[in-house]
């Protein structure tokens, strides 16, 4: 989804995965559709990569979330995101259409579903007075202060 919005015209985006052969297709996918803007690639856990995004003072106006179907990291995925989400900013979380995502979580709340198939995908965005990024200047509209 990062390179699909790269190719449609995102000036960054950074992807995440702890697999290693997903990590070397991402690369690879990248190189051979000449993006066109910033590609910043992680090989961590999405715990690890979050958290070191938001200490560095990174920002970000969409977080594309799919997690394995079974994975019992949602929640706590969620309420990272909602530390690095820019304001007015969105989470899409891809989910099997079975399992129920909470309605506000962290700072954010669902905003609407789209069952596709199998799976669904919920949106979030911050709720009035959430916890989200700090005030504070945010240069780029994805990265704070150096």
């Amino acid at each position: 989804m990062g390179l699909e919005a790269l190719s449609r015209g995102a000036a960054r985006v950074v992807l995440v995965d702890q697999s290693r052969a997903a990590i070397e297709a991402i690369r690879e996918n990248a190189r051979a559709m000449g993006a066109g803007g910033e590609v910043e690639v992680h090989h961590q856990d999405t715990r690890v990569a979050l958290a070191a995004l938001g200490d560095a003072g990174v920002r970000l106006d969409l977080i594309y979330l799919d997690p394995p179907y079974q994975s019992t990291l949602y929640e706590p995925l969620l309420e990272q995101c909602a530390l690095v989400l820019e304001r007015g900013g969105l989470v899409v979380a891809e989910h099997f259409h079975k399992r129920a995502l909470p309605e506000t979580i962290g700072g954010l709340v669902s905003t609407r579903s789209v069952r596709i198939g199998d799976h669904t995908l919920t949106f979030y965005a911050r709720h009035a007075g959430g916890e989200g990024p700090p005030e504070g200047p945010v240069t780029g509209g994805r990265r704070g202060p150096a």
